[in-house]
């Protein structure tokens, strides 16, 4: 339904503007689009081939249309329901949450990230269970692989 929408918006916005000219927020609303359909699996292996700097894929391509920060919260609707968003983790409305994003360092946003996955990782451990679910390691490395992306882009756009 998402992706439906989205082409909604793309068609109803086009003709007042040309969504080209917007630079970078319209590449990544389009590479989002494709990426709600690629398999956790495929996210997790072009996020290994960026760090170890392997060929990429088409899932790599639309990795680096995004920004980091939508990749992570992308990933985390993907969660199950323990692991809880990060507005919800530190206990803030969704609109605060959005509010306090805007303009944050990237490494502020992975931050309150993180403490939701190391609140997870705690209460998954607290059964004694060994096993987190897929998209956890997913997100630990989205974490280190896209804060570094963005570090080298700051730093060749700067």
């Amino acid at each position: 339904r998402l992706a439906s929408d989205m082409t909604q918006v793309e068609l109803a916005v086009n003709p007042l503007s040309q969504l080209q000219s917007v630079g970078r927020p319209y590449g990544s609303l389009r590479a989002l689009k494709p990426l709600l359909f690629e398999e956790l699996a495929s996210i997790g292996e072009a996020l290994e081939g960026l760090r170890d700097g392997r060929d990429p894929t088409h899932c790599t391509g639309l990795l680096l249309a995004m920004e980091a920060a939508d990749v992570w919260h992308h990933l985390l609707s993907r969660a199950p329901d323990e692991l809880a968003s990060p507005h919800v983790h530190v206990n803030w409305s969704l609109s605060r949450y959005t509010r306090w994003m805007d303009g944050r360092p990237l490494a502020d946003v992975w931050q309150c990230v993180e403490g939701a996955l190391k609140a997870y990782a705690a209460a998954v451990d607290g059964r004694g269970e060994s096993h987190y679910h897929p998209v956890y390691g997913v997100l630990l490395l989205a974490g280190d692989v896209l804060t570094r992306v963005h570090e080298e882009r700051l730093r060749s756009e700067g």
